[in-house]
């Protein structure tokens, strides 16, 4: 207990006030006075402004305080309650405390005279837990055609020094262990590598090598701790060759966003290709839009954009237009033609040279690079799986939607000349006739 008496009034001059002590409340400040053991002497010179003194209290399920009445002063109970302790007070409502942010809650009260505050103190019973604890995992796997490098970090917490085992796959084949930076000897037994713990905090990292490469469906191998773990962050980089098509796996992981924007279009292609006077079939759609889907939706659009132009400039009624706005419009759509077949040319090459763009949305996720976060394991690390075919299988489909393209553009090119030809394909602007020579004069 620490009690402070501070005076308020009178400002000047000495006094003496005897401040009752609690029910077994020993004082261990030297120089106090007691009287009989239940009062202590605080006593005010001119000049003092508090009186303050430390005591100890007998150790009791319960503790109750009562204000005094009738005396010169008012209380203020502060209580700091240590974690281990559990308490439960009643009798006076706390008020909020005037310091949030320190460190320890305290509990405040400000009683009325004669009020009595009550507490119940219980100590609640330990937890069981472990010597170990593993706060942060990385796990990084960088797959190749035919091997796997991989590389397991973690940082831990032991209270004493003890011997642990890490399950690594059965076939591999470890390269480097490191404690704190410190290289260590590592040697595999029966699929396990053991480690000497030390107490504190340590880092530790594990290098190996398996002959598992790269395949239709790439299912990583299982890493066991034996331990509970958290904050554990998993990243599996696969081949620039292959082509990623979709990606599984517990935890917060990438999404690829190019089925859900496919499986738009598709619906976008049925509709169009029912439209009354379309342009083009359900099918050309689906197939065109298949070939730009993978990098750039912006070529399909204005391909779009120019059919339709072409459709409704065939119906157009131009007789009513001005030679001057029908030339005007002639040349517009003779822009947009070259724009919208020079658009579907040029990602002929660029998709037979450039990769796929499957839209992979996620913090920290890139093309061949994908990363996964679980807050925490039971033991077992979470492993994901990628789906992925070689580039070739790409290049080869864009080859032949190319070849699709070109014969395509041979029936559609037809469609914009004749819909630049209907009603004319250009006027001549009538210009207005030369004013007559004004007349001689003469003079005479």
């Amino acid at each position: 207990m620490q009690t402070t008496v501070e005076r308020l009034a009178p400002e000047k001059g000495g006094f003496t006030l005897e401040i009752p002590l609690l029910a077994g409340e020993s004082v261990l400040t030297n120089g106090i006075e007691t009287n009989g053991g239940t009062r202590v002497s605080a006593g005010f010179d001119s000049g003092a402004d508090e009186f303050s003194w430390r005591s100890g209290l007998a150790h009791g399920d319960t503790l109750s305080v009562t204000a005094a009445e009738g005396k010169p002063w008012s209380e203020v109970w502060i209580f700091s309650v240590s974690p281990m302790w559990q308490i439960a007070m009643t009798g006076v409502p706390a008020v909020m405390p005037e310091n949030l942010s320190a460190g320890n809650w305290t509990f405040e009260y400000f009683p009325r005279a004669g009020e009595t505050l009550t507490l119940k103190i219980s100590r609640p019973p330990a937890a069981k837990g472990g010597t170990l604890a593993i706060d942060n995992v990385g796990l990084y796997y960088d797959v190749g055609k035919r091997a796997t490098n991989a590389i397991l970090q973690f940082s831990y917490r032991s209270t004493r020094g003890d011997r642990h085992s890490v399950k690594l796959p059965a076939a591999a084949r470890v390269t480097a262990l490191t404690v704190d930076g410190q290289n260590i000897p590592a040697r595999m037994e029966k699929g396990e590598l053991p480690l000497a713990l030390l107490p504190g905090a340590h880092r530790v990292q594990i290098n190996w090598q398996s002959d598992e490469g790269t395949s239709l469906v790439t299912r990583l191998p299982a890493v066991d701790l034996e331990v509970p773990s958290s904050n554990i962050g998993t990243v599996v980089r696969i081949p620039s060759d292959r082509w990623v098509l979709y990606a599984g796996g517990r935890g917060i992981g990438p999404v690829i966003l190019y089925w859900g924007e496919l499986i738009v279009f598709f619906l976008l292609a049925v509709l169009l290709g029912r439209m009354r006077r379309a342009p083009l079939r359900g099918y050309e759609w689906l197939i065109l839009g298949l070939g730009l889907s993978t990098f750039s939706w912006s070529a399909l659009l204005l391909f779009a954009i120019w059919i339709f132009a072409m459709r409704w400039r065939e119906v157009l009624a131009v007789e009513q237009l001005s030679a001057r706005k029908f030339n005007l419009l002639q040349v517009a759509l003779i822009i947009l033609s070259l724009a919208a077949v020079a658009s579907l040319v040029a990602a002929i090459p660029y998709g037979l040279l450039a990769n796929p763009d499957m839209r992979i949305a996620g913090a920290g996720q890139q093309a061949n690079q994908l990363s996964w976060f679980n807050d925490q394991a039971a033991g077992e690390l979470p492993i994901p799986w990628v789906l992925s075919l070689s580039l070739w299988w790409y290049k080869a489909v864009i080859l032949l939607w190319a070849l699709w393209l070109a014969f395509a553009l041979v029936r559609w090119l037809p469609i914009a000349r004749k819909a630049l030809s209907a009603g004319g394909f250009w006027r001549k602007t009538r210009r207005s006739a030369p004013l007559p020579p004004a007349p001689a004069v003469s003079e005479t």
